[in-house]
């Protein structure tokens, strides 16, 4: 069994990683096609990955099917030739992937694909394509809360594939357990990271900021917050610092002079560093869209901090892997009020709700792929 994925646009190739690894059992082959303009902006996914080294299982494209039907229907050509039987689309829930993917399913290959955020799905006939007897196209989402968004707006089901991988396969050492239950030390340092690009209209930065204010003298020497992505806002917000005299605090990664992104290489390495992932309210981030924060969080065995709306919907039981509040402020607090042995226990927490996820993610690809041959 082969299986190819597919990404139309330069978003969502972080899903290359834990979906090729989900099929990996099952697929005699995967080939994915990515848009160059993924790599041009934020590098190779694969940077560090075991998956495209040496792999005699494992090929990566970079082809723009957008700007032209000569290479989609050379494509299409080349499955078919190269018998591939499945394919995944990393985003589906626009009209340039849906289309294509009418028509791969028209020629009899199983489709599948992601839908990120049911908002865009306005943009598609959603009858004609989710809704289409004559075809069969799969629809995954990565959280139960998008699931339930698709099902009450839409009127059809979506199945759960969370995008948690193993990062063994990218990385050595990303846990590290202390041992004593005694509290932190107020001299030490833990580095906290926001992952995303940075826009206000996504993620509530000026609370964080009024937290930082607020409990200055405490946060002051206990805490670094890197925000570890580019974006419209970054500017903005660089300047919000510094006008608040928080830089002792907040860091900023760099990033590409070019593309103003923050590549792979780094995004990964700040992430293996941190102590714990911040994650900031934003909208649509509780009742529909998905952050890959949590998910990127949880491959790293890294716990969350984060606000109670956010941990209720991505946390069956919040209190074991994450520290939540009312606010952002309260989060924050609690995890520096923390004992080594708490840190300890919710980060062996996360690392066995990503042994359980990966688990997951394997069966359910694996019953996609053998129902659906």
């Amino acid at each position: 069994m082969k299986v190819a994925f597919i990404q139309m646009g330069p978003v969502h190739e972080e899903l290359s990683p834990p979906f090729m690894s989900a099929v990996a059992s099952v697929s005699e082959e995967s080939h994915i096609f990515l848009h160059p303009g993924s790599l041009r902006s934020k590098g190779n996914v694969f940077a560090f990955s075991s998956q495209d080294k040496g792999s005699d299982k494992v090929f990566v494209n970079y082809v723009n099917l957008i700007r032209s039907e000569v290479r989609r229907i050379a494509l299409l050509s080349w499955l078919k030739k190269n018998h591939i039987n499945h394919v995944i689309f990393l985003t589906l829930q626009d009209v340039w992937s849906t289309s294509y993917a009418t028509r791969l399913a028209q020629e009899g290959i199983v489709c599948a694909g992601v839908i990120h955020n049911p908002m865009k799905l306005k943009n598609i006939d959603v009858r004609n394509f989710w809704c289409n007897p004559a075809f069969d196209v799969q629809p995954f989402v990565l959280a139960n809360h998008v699931k339930d968004a698709i099902s009450i707006s839409y009127g059809f089901n979506a199945k759960v594939i969370e995008s948690v991988f193993n990062p063994s396969d990218l990385y050595s050492g990303a846990v590290n357990y202390s041992q004593s239950d005694q509290p932190l030390n107020i001299s030490e340092v833990k580095n906290l990271v926001v992952l995303g690009g940075i826009s206000y209209s996504s993620r509530d930065y000026a609370t964080l900021i009024s937290a930082l204010l607020n409990r200055r003298s405490q946060f002051s020497g206990r805490i670094r917050i890197t925000f570890a992505g580019g974006g419209r806002d970054r500017s903005r917000l660089i300047q919000d610092i510094d006008e608040h005299g928080l830089s002792n605090i907040c860091f900023f990664a760099e990033v590409d002079r070019d593309s103003g992104r923050v590549d792979y290489a780094a995004y990964y390495q700040y992430l293996s560093s941190a102590s714990a992932v911040l994650v900031l309210d934003g909208s649509g981030y509780s009742n529909s869209k998905i952050t890959s924060a949590i998910p990127s969080a949880i491959s790293f065995g890294k716990p969350v901090i984060t606000t109670d709306p956010i941990a209720f919907t991505y946390f069956a039981d919040e209190s074991n892997q994450c520290w939540s509040g009312l606010t952002i402020e309260a989060a924050l607090l609690a995890y520096i009020q923390a004992s080594s042995m708490q840190i300890d226990l919710k980060a062996k927490a996360v690392a066995d709700v990503r042994s359980k996820t990966i688990v997951n993610n394997q069966l359910a690809m694996h019953q996609f792929l053998t129902c659906k041959s």
